[in-house]
């Protein structure tokens, strides 16, 4: 076209397995590859705005261990791990993808105490996103002004995310209606994760200041089914 841009090209490809081997256990593995090329990039030219000058690739896999239901149990195990790599331009230096987040782990559990009370966990395990510092400022002494220069880009991380919730439910069965009561503690272990620059203060590559996730809470909750 008349701004110089191309079509976004993308090669994607995947394969898997999956089996199950008893009535209640069962098995899901995926791999996955992609290519992309010719980016839209920005650029700080404002008489260019973007570019089609960006390539990168994404690989990975997920994999899924479950317990189906049975008179007392279920669970499942699930894994993801995803490696993004990308570049603004054949010059650029190789960067980590904005949302370029390395392991996904997610448990569940649950198993029935009483026909009507039943006891459920759920753990979670993320990767941090990536982000970058402020751009570096310095102080030019011969000239008595302050000059900016952009620093790498994604070349930190957030910390990583892990919580544990658990919950507690307990149905009354009457006869055309049944009533699910429930006790919830999120976060129980009150561990609070990094997730987004702090309005006012920004971020500094050193310290970053940053607004935390919820502490642990606690819900209780009816619902009627007919």
């Amino acid at each position: 076209n008349s701004n110089g841009l191309k079509q976004t090209r993308i090669l994607s490809s995947s394969a898997g397995f999956e089996q199950r081997f008893t009535r209640e256990i069962y098995i899901d593995m995926t791999g996955f590859y992609r290519q992309l090329s010719n980016r839209l990039v920005a650029d700080q030219d404002p008489t260019v705005r973007f570019k089609s000058t960006g390539e990168g690739e994404a690989w990975g896999g997920e994999f899924l261990v479950r317990y189906d239901p049975d008179a007392r149990y279920f669970g499942w195990v699930s894994y993801g791990f995803t490696r993004a790599r990308f570049k603004d331009s054949i010059e650029s230096f190789e960067r980590r993808g904005d949302y370029d987040q390395t392991h996904n782990l997610s448990t569940v559990a649950g198993v029935k105490v009483t026909p009507q009370l039943s006891l459920n966990a759920r753990w979670r395990f993320i990767s941090g996103s990536p982000f970058s510092a402020l751009p570096i400022q310095t102080f030019d002494s011969d000239l008595g002004q302050e000059s900016f220069a952009y620093s790498p880009v994604n070349t930190t991380r957030y910390s990583a995310f892990h919580q544990l919730d658990l919950r507690l439910d307990y149905r009354w069965v009457f006869k055309e209606w049944s009533l699910l009561s429930y006790l919830q503690v999120n976060n129980a272990y009150d561990h609070r994760v990094s997730e987004i620059p702090h309005p006012l203060e920004g971020l500094n590559s050193e310290a970053p200041s940053v607004l935390q996730s919820w502490p642990l809470w606690v819900s209780i909750g009816l619902r009627a089914g007919f």
